[in-house]
């Protein structure tokens, strides 16, 4: 460029300039120039190889769920896992009592206690006044207990004794009331869940109470699970809890920690059957927007709670498969987001397909160059992430390009300008994403380092997809369907029309051309010109027709000029959108005001966005461990604080 050229491009005071799309680093410059060449080519190319590897990942089974292990959650370098580690190691080189060393246990004579069945009963008033121990109460209590003792596979499952038969509950209060469980051939089952008279319920109760007070220290602690805390000075319980228990190792396993994911899988299976018969009873129902859960269990005046480690995993499970449909109301909300702030169905239906397809590439990327096997449901939830972040950077292209208009000449020009804004702003914001999450790959926590990590990835692909396929795609939009190609296609339509009038012989009439006044022409080069003058921008006809008569210099104060207004959209003449003049007439002028020289608006954000930061640090670090339960479930749900209700409410934890 010339001298002059450089100073019209210079700043002036007060005049702060955005980067020109003039410098696009040079491979930039190329890879804009081959899009626009090769628009279809690019955009059909990329877009299926995003789907080839994503029907590669889908028919190799690469993307599978995995399962939870037990040690999912452990800090892999902590003293205690070592010291568990040791432990699996010092047993799995144990010698057998047998002198084989391929026995292990005897199956099922050992009480597996973590997969234990815990059933709570309380007043459903939250009275405690008065004894739970009712024949009605009795009933129903041993009626719930049945719902697992009874069930056809609870003798697959069972604790044995040395004949190999079912032992007794060794947990339940329902022993004070009917004895032993009714006998079968397998061993013991079933209670016989008969309604008894007042005086048998009372001696059972006082059976009950007696070993609370005058027991050995051992019955003492074994009766205290069953009561609540003010049990011993009221002389009743108002709260009863039991624990129904299975066996350890199941068959096939040498002892507990032998592939204990599977064995654990075989209780969980049990116990959801149970639960499910608790649904039934109680009439309460999972669906799409609630769990069962939510619902409350009181029968007459007793109100039930349940709980075991297999129902936790379930509803677990259950909660975020929710949460995974409801991506699908979300993909239709983005969906029609998108679709509303293009005006295009095309521009819409393509940003939806990459942001999508994102999402298979990256577990490709996460699984077979990271070597990452853990995969669960809650990788899946980057999909509500994927959706906002690609949605917004599919946006910051589409409004460049829109922007361009206003400034610039071609179409050529339009896709460099929007590409250097778009590709400068999602950096920014693409990169400190990808960066936070990358950040928690540093974590010991396995679960939420993985997460970290195939999250980031997917922030990256969709930093790389809206700067390969967006363009091509806004770019066949523009060309096909955008109002200046149906302006287009008519003015064509009109010179064609106009070239068929003249050749069938209409007179040939001397017209003033519309690009140059002075200039006669044929009605035929004026039909043409009249159709080109309809598609071609204020700006471009007032440039041409100057361009004959102004000098070299005044030529590159020109384009000088062009240039400087094609860096800052607001000073064009085009009009501004509601939110442009919102940031333009409002927004900028007010951080910029000054009074008496300072910028006090601009200063005083500052000062406020310290103070913030100062302040959280000093929250931060006041954070202690939580003294309570956390809370996974929303208040009303059974499972919000049972661990704190149990620790509350009844007298001893074993």
């Amino acid at each position: 460029r010339s001298g002059s050229a450089r100073m019209a491009l210079g700043k002036s005071p007060g005049t702060s300039l955005a980067v020109p799309h003039e410098e696009l680093w040079g491979i930039e410059r190329k890879f804009v120039d081959t899009m626009y060449k090769h628009t279809c080519k690019v955009m059909c190319g990329c877009l299926c190889a995003m789907f080839l590897l994503f029907v590669a990942v889908a028919v190799s089974g690469l993307m599978q769920m995995s399962d939870d292990g037990e040690y999912d959650w452990t800090i892999a370098d902590s003293d205690t896992s070592r010291n568990l580690d040791a432990l699996d190691d010092a047993l799995g080189r144990a010698d057998s009592m047998t002198g084989n060393p391929n026995d292990g246990s005897d199956p099922r004579t050992d009480v597996e206690w973590s997969q234990a069945f815990v059933v709570m009963y309380s007043h459903a008033s939250g009275q405690s006044d008065s004894s739970l121990f009712t024949p009605a109460n009795v009933q129903s209590m041993c009626t719930y207990e049945n719902f697992m003792l009874g069930h056809p596979d609870y003798k697959n499952l069972c604790w044995l004794d040395a004949s190999g038969k079912c032992k007794p509950q060794p947990k339940s209060p329902m022993r004070f009331f009917y004895g032993n469980q009714t006998l079968q051939s397998w061993g013991y089952g079933a209670w016989d869940c008969s309604l008894l008279s007042d005086a048998e319920v009372a001696s059972g109760a006082t059976t009950l109470h007696n070993l609370l007070v005058s027991g050995t220290a051992q019955q003492r602690l074994d009766v205290g699970y069953h009561v609540s805390k003010t049990a011993v000075e009221d002389g009743y319980t108002s709260a009863v809890r039991t624990q129904l228990v299975m066996g350890a190792p199941l068959a096939g396993f040498r002892n507990t920690d032998d592939r204990w994911s599977e064995q654990r899988k075989t209780y969980n299976k049990f116990i959801v059957k149970v639960e499910e018969q608790f649904f039934d009873h109680f009439g309460m129902t999972n669906t799409f927007f609630s769990s069962a859960y939510t619902e409350e269990a009181i029968v007459g005046n007793m109100q039930v709670r349940w709980a075991a480690a297999g129902v936790f995993n379930e509803e677990f499970s259950r909660l975020v498969n929710g949460d995974l449909a409801l991506s699908l109301s979300a993909m239709v909300f983005v969906f029609g987001y998108i679709w509303f702030h293009t005006a295009s169905l095309w521009l819409a239906s393509t940003a939806m397909a990459q942001i999508l397809l994102s999402l298979p590439v990256a577990f490709f990327i996460y699984r077979v160059f990271f070597q990452i096997s853990y995969f669960t449901q809650l990788h899946v939830l980057v999909i509500f992430l994927v959706l906002g972040v690609g949605a917004d950077d599919v946006f910051v292209f589409v409004d460049g390009w829109k922007q361009s208009a206003a400034t610039c000449t071609d179409e050529l020009e339009r896709l460099r300008f929007s590409y250097h804004r778009a590709s400068r702003s999602v950096f920014n914001t693409s990169f400190t994403t990808a960066f936070a999450f990358a950040a928690t790959a540093l974590s010991p926590i396995m679960p939420i380092s993985s997460f970290g990590i195939y999250a980031a990835v997917c922030i990256v692909l969709n930093y790389c997809f809206v700067l390969i396929l967006t363009p091509c795609e806004v770019l066949v939009y523009h060309r096909k369907w955008s109002a200046d190609a149906k302006a287009k296609r008519e003015a064509e339509q009109a010179a064609k029309t106009a070239s068929a009038m003249t050749t069938d012989g209409a007179a040939i009439v001397r017209v003033r051309s519309p690009l140059a006044p002075g200039v006669e022409m044929t009605s035929l080069s004026a039909t043409k010109a009249q159709a080109s003058a309809a598609v071609a921008k204020p700006s471009d006809v007032a440039l041409s027709s100057s361009r004959s008569s102004e000098s070299d210099e005044q030529r590159t104060m020109g384009r000088a000029t062009q240039s400087q207004q094609r860096l800052s959209v607001s000073r064009s003449d085009t009009k501004l959108r509601r939110s442009e003049r919102v940031f333009r007439d409002y927004f900028v002028p007010f951080l910029l005001y000054k009074y008496r020289g300072y910028k006090v608006v601009a200063w005083a954000v500052l000062a406020v966005f310290t103070a913030y930061f100062v302040t959280s640090v000093v929250w931060a670090s006041r954070l202690e461990t939580p003294r309570s339960q956390e809370q996974w479930f929303q208040d009303n749900h059974m499972f919000a604080t049972i661990f704190d209700y149990q620790r509350d409410t009844f007298l001893s934890a074993s």
